[in-house]
């Protein structure tokens, strides 16, 4: 079982390997650099998601593994609060798209400005 993860981004690669070696624990792990095709800095969950499902389907495009893992952060303002948000995606090799979503915390002021 191959498992593709569209980042370099060690913290959400350990986080992909720790959840996926304990369904797959013979699977084989392959970092790729892939594309988002949103902004740097997405400013919705509609834009945080979007991101995350790019990057697992182009991971996907050649159906070379068992299944591939896009994982976007991003940011929703929500009544004036600025939230954190963060958005993952997995495509299997049937095409199936699944998508989760984290909890969102607000972010600090002096950070909140500065988006």
């Amino acid at each position: 079982m191959k498992i593709l993860i569209g980042t370099n981004n060690i913290a959400k690669t350990k986080a992909v390997k720790a959840v996926s070696s304990m369904y797959y624990p013979e699977a084989q792990f392959e970092n790729r650099e892939v594309a988002s095709l949103v902004s740097d800095q997405p400013m919705s969950d509609k834009e945080t998601r979007k991101g995350a499902i790019n990057r697992a389907m182009s991971l996907m495009e050649h159906n070379e593994a068992t299944f591939g893992i896009g994982l976007e952060g991003g940011v929703n303002e929500i009544e004036g609060v600025m939230y954190i948000c963060n958005w993952g995606a997995l495509v299997a090799n049937d095409g199936k798209l699944f998508t989760a979503t984290g909890a969102g915390i607000p972010l600090p002021e002096e950070i909140a400005v500065q988006l």
